[in-house]
């Protein structure tokens, strides 16, 4: 369509601006001059049906809205993540903005197709800041996964996999997405009957496991977060005491949680008596636990097993050793990545529901997030691989 219109210039203005990117930045993605996307926006010249095809994407929005007759409301990152300082969106990825909107809406999906029937209300428990021990045993007795059960697995594909279910038994839903910025390991939104957790799927399963915990942590205490790496400097930025105490607490129970450490100690000692290296003693724990090296090695320090210039050394070797490796590019599959990103459960309630006649092809797709024309093939695949 070659022929040029004009859209409501309050949203064009209003969705570029909700993810945090300038005039500048946009026109640059976009390959129009900076003075003529102004002048879009402030409406005294259309633009082609293309360019705001364009736009749609880039901003991560449908393209009906630019022909709203008026903003629509939304929550926002700030008014959610609200342990956070302002200080923390700053710098705040545009991409998350748009992954943070994709989040509200798979979280509608939840609710709508489990007709508002919530399992998280029923499961609310108090965690004792004072008592991080205390509160792993409770955590551990609602997921019903005993530390012995955690420990044969032995793989941390299927440790992530049995986590995720147990999370879904107790009505959080779990999901993933490439994140396309690293710095950020995951969050989640807070809802008293449908929370949602999000994982960088980018990262390695050792850390989403990690985040996954962090992130269900403040479920419990009933707030969002985001589990943001290296955040000591946001956490210094946190004034409000009683916030700052659950960011703290938060990392501090991923970490208790995943490796306990009464039970850290008795194989730690367990090992040291047939082997005093403690590269090789951290390579076994890590597999033990489905933990990184790196965690294991900070418990060593925590217990005083080893000194902190024993970490920097062997952390500087890990991570020469794991940029010597030859990284691959990425074979992943286009069905196969919806199925990991949405997980097996929602995917099975979605597919439940459209061969019970409860929704159609159409809503059946959208709830997949994928072209109608696609959902034939995927179907066919997620009951083949199951």
């Amino acid at each position: 369509m070659k022929d040029k219109l004009f859209a409501n210039k309050e949203i064009l203005k209003w969705a570029r601006e909700s993810i945090h990117i300038t005039i500048e930045q946009a026109s640059k993605h976009l390959k129009i001059d900076a003075d003529e996307l102004e002048n879009i926006e402030k409406g005294t010249i259309p633009v082609s049906y293309h360019k705001l095809e364009e736009m749609a994407k880039l901003y991560g929005r449908p393209l009906a809205i630019f022909f709203f007759s008026r903003i629509p409301e939304e929550p926002t990152p700030v008014k959610q993540f609200r342990t956070l300082p302002d200080v923390a969106f700053y710098d705040f990825d545009p991409n998350m903005y748009k992954l943070f909107r994709k989040a509200i809406i798979m979280q509608m999906n939840v609710e709508e197709l489990k007709k508002g029937l919530s399992l998280f209300k029923d499961k609310l428990i108090s965690l004792d800041t004072n008592n991080i021990y205390k509160s792993c045993e409770v955590v551990r007795d609602l997921l019903g996964v005993k530390l012995d059960s955690q420990k044969k697995i032995n793989d941390v594909n299927k440790s992530l996999e049995m986590w995720r279910d147990a999370f879904e038994k107790i009505g959080i839903s779990v999901f993933k997405d490439s994140f396309q910025n690293d710095s950020y390991s995951g969050f989640c939104i807070y809802d008293s009957k449908f929370p949602i957790i999000y994982i960088n799927n980018n990262l390695s399963k050792n850390r989403q496991l990690f985040t996954l915990f962090h992130e269900l942590c403040h479920l419990l205490f009933q707030t969002s977060g985001i589990d943001i790496e290296n955040d000591n400097s946001i956490n210094d930025e946190i004034y409000n005491i009683k916030d700052k105490k659950i960011e703290q607490f938060c990392n501090s129970f991923a970490s208790e949680f995943l490796v306990p450490n009464k039970d850290f100690i008795e194989q730690y000692h367990y090992l040291k008596e047939n082997n005093n290296d403690i590269e090789q003693i951290c390579q076994k724990l890590s597999k033990l636990y489905n933990v990184s090296k790196e965690v294991i090695l900070r418990k060593s320090i925590d217990n005083n097993f080893c000194s902190s210039g024993i970490y920097e050394k062997l952390v500087d070797k890990w991570t020469i050793e794991l940029n010597s490796i030859p990284k691959r590019k990425p074979m992943g599959n286009f069905y196969n990545n919806k199925i990991t990103y949405l997980g097996k459960n929602y995917v099975s309630v979605v597919l439940k529901e459209y061969f019970t006649h409860s929704i159609s092809y159409n809503q059946a797709a959208n709830y997949l997030m994928i072209k109608p024309k696609n959902f034939s093939e995927f179907s066919n695949r997620f009951r083949g691989d199951m």
